[in-house]
């Protein structure tokens, strides 16, 4: 057990007034209603945050290609006031979607905190789940990242009072301005796989169940089974 999974020591044990999530559910009644909604209120959001000295704002997404020939990107921008303060891409091997976006939160969250002058932090990710997961240092697929993402808030958040870090649910199916940066610039880098990526237990998981379905698609087929 990582020491940042005790109970008492966790990161939302300790900080959970300082950790917020913006998240919203889009029903399939009325689709297009709620996510002009929602639109509507990340607009609002980016121009408040825009008025904000200290405050920093990422954009943060994955690619995973799926003809499997190819790696999957972790990207991440981080801005300030408007203007674009640093990007980087990862390559993070033959990994799952929701590996690869904690690797891209955990970048952005890892470098703000860096940052002297940053009050506060936003992240705008189209995967919810992997932002939760990235403030639970609990046993997990891609727990590493969840253990730096961690450490670096906790240090941040004890550095100075009143500082506070919110993740925005950001639908990828609105290809939102901000948001959609950070999708181009995980699509355009393409590796190839290699004799040996890095890989997840996720994905080692995911790739023993799909190699027993079609062991079983096999057996069921054989007229003597």
């Amino acid at each position: 057990m990582n020491p940042l999974s005790r109970p008492g020591v966790r990161l939302m044990d300790r900080f959970a007034d300082q950790v917020h999530f913006d998240d919203c559910k889009i029903s399939r009644s009325e689709p297009d209603k709620e996510l002009k909604q929602r639109t509507k209120h990340l607009d609002k959001l980016r121009d408040k945050i825009l008025e904000n000295i200290g405050t920093y704002y990422a954009e943060t997404d994955a690619s995973l290609p799926l003809s499997g020939r190819y790696q999957a990107i972790a990207a991440s921008i981080l801005l300030s006031g408007g203007v674009e303060r640093w990007r980087a891409r990862h390559v993070a091997g033959k990994v799952t979607a929701p590996d690869t976006e904690l690797y891209a939160i955990r970048s952005a969250i890892v470098n703000a905190t860096l940052r002297d002058d940053c009050t506060d932090i936003f992240i705008f990710t189209d995967s919810m789940a992997s932002a939760r997961r990235a403030v639970d240092p609990s046993i997990h697929s891609g727990q590493g990242h969840s253990v730096a993402v961690c450490e670096a808030l906790q240090t941040w958040f004890t550095r100075k009072d009143g500082q506070s870090i919110t993740f925005v649910y950001v639908p990828s199916r609105l290809q939102w301005d901000l948001h959609y940066k950070a999708h181009e610039y995980a699509t355009e880098l393409k590796v190839a796989l290699g004799p040996r990526p890095a890989t997840s237990f996720d994905s080692l998981r995911m790739q023993a169940a799909l190699a027993r379905g079609a062991s079983w698609n096999v057996l069921f087929q054989d007229p003597e089974y």
